[in-house]
């Protein structure tokens, strides 16, 4: 037969247990939370030949699992989901101010890793053609809206301005 320092010592021993589950499920999931991130990169090996490139990356701890993305034109929505309607008005605005131009492919099902950078936007130009500043200036009138999820289905959205 238990006495009452048995039966308090056995409740203390399952409180703290349960406590100590809690707190390790918590740091679990810290772990392993994706942080998505956006930024451009300029670059030129030439003086007349201009790069930029507008990218998101995963600077968290997890893989960031996308759900959906949006795409804005001057605060305008274009798409939901598919980048052919984003295609258009990129191709339009900067094809002939272009040498190259591509967009990348993010989606839902797309998982980014931790580390991993995904190029949404990239334009390549000679200064004949369009000068640095307004292939800036064009490219920060296009938005994105991306939302995402942790392994454990936190979900999270980033909303990035070409900058």
């Amino acid at each position: 037969m238990m006495n009452n320092v048995d039966v308090i010592l056995t409740f203390l021993t399952v409180v703290v247990l349960g406590l100590t589950l809690y707190q390790q499920r918590k740091h679990n999931r810290v772990q392993v939370r994706p942080f998505l991130a956006s930024t451009i990169v300029t670059s030129s090996s030439d003086p007349n030949f201009l790069k930029i490139e507008f990218s998101i990356y995963n600077k968290g701890f997890g893989p960031a699992f996308i759900k959906s993305f949006r795409v804005f034109h001057r605060n305008e929505f274009i798409s939901e989901n598919n980048w052919d309607l984003f295609n258009e008005p990129f191709l339009k605005i900067f094809k002939p101010r272009t040498v190259r131009f591509g967009t990348g492919i993010v989606g839902p099902s797309t998982a980014i890793a931790v580390n991993e950078h995904r190029v949404l936007a990239c334009l390549e130009g000679k200064e004949a053609i369009c000068t640095f500043s307004e292939l800036q200036r064009l490219l920060r009138e296009f938005s994105f809206e991306i939302d995402y999820e942790s392994a454990y289905g936190e979900k999270r959205t980033l909303s990035c301005i070409a900058h």
